[in-house]
């Protein structure tokens, strides 16, 4: 009876406390034996599915951060359209302007005498060089915006990259740790059987 006592709480003994079984005459209670061997798989099993949730958690994390990562760069896309297109429309308010300058000299020419004609078309081109002058102003202002937000968008992406890598390492640790603690509790699953077997063999 001894022998058989000592095959059962051999593991525990040298890891620590262990179960405390009562005694039938043969041995320890067969139903307390397996009440605690299942109580074990239901640990092992809670541990496995809070391990999940954790790489749950942490992938929709990371999914999260590159979404952020593809709105950033449509915003950089759509500002990029902005500036090409107000660049578009001031080439084309220069050529206009030059083409009327073409059209207004020779009538200026030819209409010296007419003083307030002529002060009338020259403040017409002073307010067309005017507005020139203005569109050209709106476009370094929107280009100075452009890279301010630029800047600002490439520290969130640098931001984004390194928590992707984090998340990335921490997702590596828990799967590691995840697998090894797996193995341990298969182990120490696999001994209790096979002391159990060894019991139930001796009874």
């Amino acid at each position: 009876m001894e022998e058989v006592r000592k095959i059962v709480t051999g593991k525990e003994a040298a890891e620590g406390e262990g179960p405390n079984f009562s005694m039938a005459p043969l041995g320890f209670k067969k139903s307390e034996v397996l009440e605690y061997i299942k109580n074990i798989e239901a640990g092992m099993r809670s541990s496995v599915a809070s391990y999940e949730n954790k790489l749950a958690e942490q992938a929709t994390a990371l999914s999260m951060a590159l979404r952020e990562k593809e709105k950033l760069t449509a915003e950089i896309e759509v500002l990029k359209k902005k500036v090409e297109q107000l660049s578009v429309n001031v080439d084309e308010q220069k050529s206009e302007l030059a083409a009327e300058n073409n059209v207004l000299r020779p009538r200026i020419a030819g209409l010296l005498e007419v003083e307030k004609r002529n002060e009338v078309l020259t403040e017409k081109l002073n307010n067309l060089a005017s507005r020139c002058e203005h569109m050209e102003a709106e476009k370094k202002a929107l280009k100075d915006l452009i890279a301010e937000k630029e800047a600002t968008i490439l520290e969130q992406l640098k931001k984004y990259s390194e928590i992707e890598k984090a998340l990335k390492l921490e997702i590596e640790k828990i799967k590691i740790e995840t697998d090894g603690r797996l193995q341990a509790y298969e182990l120490k699953l696999e001994l209790i059987k096979e002391n159990l077997q060894k019991i139930l063999s001796l009874i």
